[in-house]
Parts: C-alpha cells; sequence; structure tokens
C-alpha cells in the first residue's frame, strides 16, 4: 500500500509583515495625494498666501525640490499664475516607484503548509463492505 500526504490547514503570513505592508502603501498614498494637490493647485493658479495653499506646498517642498531645475521654468517670479511644474510630475513619480519597490521587498510571505503522512488504512471509509487491515 501507498502512503498519501495531504496538506493540513491553510497557509497564513505573519502579522507584521501585514502591517509594514499597509503602512507603507499608507505612507506614500498620503504623499502621492499631497502632491497630487500641489500639482492641481499649481496648474490652476490657486492663491499661495492661502494657508491650506501654503500649508500643501512647505509640506511638499522637499520632494519637489530635489527635482527642481530638471526642466527649467520661466515664470517662477510670479506664484499666482497658472503654472505647470514638471518638478512635481517627476517628483510623482519617483515617489511612486519607489513605493511600489518598497511594497514588493515588504510583502507578506506565505509559510509553508504542514504535511502530514496517513496510512491508506487510516483514509479508508469504514462504511465500504471490505474490512480494514
Amino acid at each position: 500500500m501507498e502512503r498519501k500526504n495531504i496538506p493540513v490547514g491553510v497557509p497564513m503570513t505573519t502579522e507584521g509583515s501585514v502591517f509594514l505592508s499597509r503602512f507603507i502603501g499608507a505612507l506614500f498614498s498620503l504623499v502621492e495625494v499631497t502632491l497630487a494637490f500641489r500639482l492641481v493647485f499649481k496648474i490652476l493658479g490657486a492663491d499661495p498666501v492661502n494657508i491650506f495653499v501654503k500649508s500643501i506646498y512647505a509640506v511638499t517642498q522637499f520632494f519637489v525640490g530635489l527635482f527642481e531645475g530638471i526642466f527649467p521654468v520661466t515664470l517662477t517670479t510670479i506664484d499666482s499664475l497658472p503654472l505647470f511644474e514638471p518638478a512635481t510630475l517627476i517628483a510623482m513619480l519617483v515617489v511612486g516607484v519607489v513605493g511600489i519597490i518598497l511594497m514588493g521587498l515588504v510583502r507578506p510571505r506565505k509559510t509553508r503548509p504542514e504535511w502530514i503522512e496517513y496510512n491508506p488504512v487510516d483514509l479508508a471509509d469504514k462504511s465500504t463492505d471490505f474490512p480494514a487491515k
């Protein structure tokens, strides 16, 4: 008689990796949303004196400042004019790629299922006509 292997249980993930994955996803999503607000405010020419607009500009200046000067913008002296800021778009792309890479690195890992070996006699249906050995 041959022995059969039957998997027991469902593969489990560790809670720490799930939390870390969600935390990184939420953090990078928050940065992306604030950069998107900055891009829309710049394109629509929002008033930079407004407290909400000023706070969005201040929070996102670190990310955008890294990429300023890649594409020169000529109308930087007048802040309230509608202006497409390529540095914001580049910052959004770079932050998104870094977020995707980090999410892939901390992806929840599945553990291997446990295997229990059963004897064919143990698997036999007891209601059949043939006797178990």
